[in-house]
């Protein structure tokens, strides 16, 4: 009995011992080479970082610098105080030529640089509760930079905006007089960041001196307001402009590089995973495990001559277990001797014959088990289809509806991989899939229809099962596809719930469908396809809300069709109806984004310009009269040409969308009565263009 126990110990002695040795070497070894690493890389990380602080404090300086100009250029400084007079103090007429040339300057200034979003004056007492304006006042002139906004400070259609903004003064009374705010493109900041990126895992975010993100590059599971959670941990040093330290966040250790901008206080931080760095170091790791395999061949020669002696016994016993364990109950050890084998054979014998009355009562009892799972699985079943059926009813987005179905296939059939296809006449609408899915075409859907199938069932090289469930109509068509497992496979009930799963989603997607259409006709014109007149109405009213919200103006052209009723007169009113959906054409490849353009009524048509100034409005107006005036309608026997006059004005702060509409309505008919084909701004500005062509 010794001799037994002995050996094994030698043998597990000397193969831990091996193991042990190698493998602390080697873990030494990849120690020492992974400092090297991390010390190079974090040097050259802060030399990174601390050149790309500098780069950003020259821009920011520079956009600093073009913030001072309106109070140290003298003309501008002039218009300011001029604009800022209130009515008893300053003609209305000079204070709007101010205003119109500071807007100019700011606009010119704006458009020198591609990342400038907007460049906008703010009355300085105007009550608010935004932090970002609380900030600029407390600034007293100076320059103040505002962090980054997911939506922009004053320009919400703009994403991931930062800004600068100060207090313009009256240079010899020093009395405030406007608040003046740049918005800036986030993309600013995270070019420069993306330049610091060594690989697809390491973060870079500009963060406040609180730990909060200003801005951030790569992937991050943090976003743009949030505190970073290790900031409390190791802040950067007050004296110190750039640092690095190893840092361990959740699970995973990091090297964190900080460097500190003077401009704006910001701290750009460099999070780069330490495994990235250690793959340097790999090769160390590939000889260690080189060597355990080397200690695990010495150790197995040095277990062949011990397995002499005890293995022969132990292959009987195991070839008896395998026995045992394919169903024989019958089979006994015969082995005599006291060892530790011996013993392990009287215990086999004693376990063989429990487990032999034991599968009589399994026996017994199986059936019913069984009988009680499957019982159970259809209640499941009919809960889940009764549930998504309720839930389906409730989606209006297709989208949806594809997802949902998918989601409850994947949990009424269990399945390996998944896919939802839906047609719409003959054509694929969209699909959703989970896992790799294959022929989910119209024609498998058409010929299970044609066929009056509602499952089909076909055998895939891998030795699984592919399954296919369709149901719809003419107009609407689903169809699931699922692979299940050999274990695993749906019965009659769980595709019968599928079968009316794939129904009620295409009926669902129809009704999608149908309410689609009916909100398309009730919005647009039949004829041209742009917003009809009540829906554009509605549009321009929540323009001008939302411009009394933002304190931004909003600009409103109209125009019509120069002598559209001879053209219906001489070439007939399908030529009119051509001409009209040209002009539509035309109009909508040329409009900024975010303008409204419907059809006003008849040959007229309204455009809505949120966020422009009325000389903008003018430019875009006689841009669309030169493209209207050089184009050709070409009919059967004829090239038609035509002009369209132009009326525009902009709206006054809390002005109704009426009174603008009437003004430029008033401009329009000026345009008509001076010759037509040209543009009138109101108030009365010189005319834009001329009648080139009599139609």
């Amino acid at each position: 009995m010794v001799p037994h126990t002995v050996s094994r110990k030698l043998f597990l002695t000397f193969f831990i011992a091996m193991s042990v040795l190698v493998s602390v070497f080697g873990a030494v070894s990849y120690r020492i080479a992974e400092s090297k690493i991390v010390n190079k890389v974090k040097e050259n990380a802060l030399q990174a970082a601390e050149q790309t602080i500098k780069r950003f404090d020259l821009r920011f300086a520079a956009y600093e610098q073009m913030n001072f100009r309106p109070t140290d250029d003298q003309e501008m400084q002039l218009d300011l105080v001029v604009s800022s007079r209130r009515s008893a103090e300053a003609l209305p007429y000079d204070s709007l030529q101010a205003s119109t040339r500071l807007k100019n300057a700011l606009y010119a200034m704006r458009m020198t640089d591609p990342f400038i979003l907007s460049y906008t004056l703010y009355p300085y007492d105007l009550k608010t509760t935004d932090d970002w304006y609380e900030a600029i006042v407390e600034g007293n002139g100076a320059n103040v930079w505002l962090e980054t906004k997911e939506r922009g400070f004053i320009s919400p259609q703009y994403v991931n905006v930062f800004g600068v903004g100060r207090v313009l003064k009256d240079n010899e009374k020093n009395k405030p007089l406007r608040i003046l705010i740049m918005e800036l493109d986030g993309r600013l900041i995270e070019d420069e960041m993306k330049a610091l990126q060594t690989s697809d895992r390491n973060t870079l975010y500009m963060i406040n001196t609180d730990g909060q993100i200003v801005h951030l590059a790569g992937e991050s599971n943090y976003g743009i307001g949030r505190r970073l959670p290790w900031w409390e941990m190791a802040p950067l040093p007050a004296n110190e402009k750039a640092t690095a330290v190893q840092m361990k966040v959740g699970r995973e250790s990091f090297l964190i590089v900080t460097c500190i901008s003077p401009k704006t206080g910001w701290i750009l931080v460099n999070q780069i995973p330490l495994k990235q760095l250690s793959r340097e170091a790999a090769d160390i790791w590939v000889m260690t495990a080189v060597m355990i395999v080397i200690s695990v061949i010495l150790s197995v020669l040095i277990g062949m001559t011990i397995a002499r002696r005890v293995g022969k016994p132990l292959a009987e016993l195991s070839r008896l277990m395998q026995r045992g364990e394919q169903g024989d109950m019958n089979v006994r050890a015969e082995m005599r001797s006291r060892d530790e084998i011996g013993q392990v054979a009287n215990s086999f014998n004693k376990m063989i014959g429990q487990l032999r009355e034991a599968l009589l009562l399994t026996a017994r009892t199986a059936h019913l088990e069984a009988q009680v799972e499957m019982e159970a699985i259809q209640r499941k079943h009919a809960e889940t289809l009764s549930q998504s059926v309720i839930i389906l009813n409730k989606i209006t987005r297709i989208e949806d509806i594809v997802r949902m179905s998918l989601s409850g296939i994947g949990t009424m059939a269990g399945c390996i991989s998944a896919g939802v296809f839906a047609y719409e006449h003959g054509t694929q609408l969209l699909q959703e899939t989970i896992g790799t899915v294959s022929d989910g075409s119209y024609d498998r859907w058409k010929d299970m229809q044609k066929n009056e199938q509602r499952w089909a069932v076909e055998e895939v090289p891998s030795g699984e099962r592919c399954y296919s469930v369709a149901a719809g109509s003419l107009h609407v068509g689903v169809l699931f596809r699922f692979t299940c497992g050999p274990n695993d496979l749906p019965n009659e009930s769980v595709l019968e719930a599928l079968f009316t799963y794939a129904s009620q989603a295409a009926a669902t997607i129809e009704n999608v469908r149908r309410y689609e259409e009916m909100e398309r006709l009730a919005t647009t014109d039949g004829l041209t396809g742009i917003w009809n007149r009540r829906h554009l109405m509605k549009l321009t009213e929540l323009a001008f809300e939302q411009a009394r919200i933002n304190h931004s103006p909003v600009s409103i052209l109209l125009f019509d069709i120069d002598r559209f009723k001879r053209i219906n007169d001489e070439y007939g009113h399908s030529a009119g109806d051509e001409v009209l959906k040209h002009v539509s054409r035309i109009v909508s490849k040329r409009l900024r984004p975010g303008s409204i353009f419907g059809r006003y009524g008849g040959e007229e048509f309204m455009i809505v310009m949120p966020g422009s100034i009325l000389d903008l409005a003018g430019v875009t107006a006689e841009a669309l009269r030169k493209a209207v005036e050089s184009s050709t309608v070409q009919l059967e026997d004829t090239e038609l040409r035509f002009t369209a006059s132009f009326g525009a004005a902009e709206s006054d702060p809390g002005e109704p969308f009426a009174a603008v509409v009437n003004r430029a309505d008033s401009a329009l008919y000026q345009a008509k009565s001076e010759g037509r084909n040209r543009v009138i701004v109101h108030p009365n500005r010189p005319s834009i263009g001329g009648d080139r062509h009599e139609h």
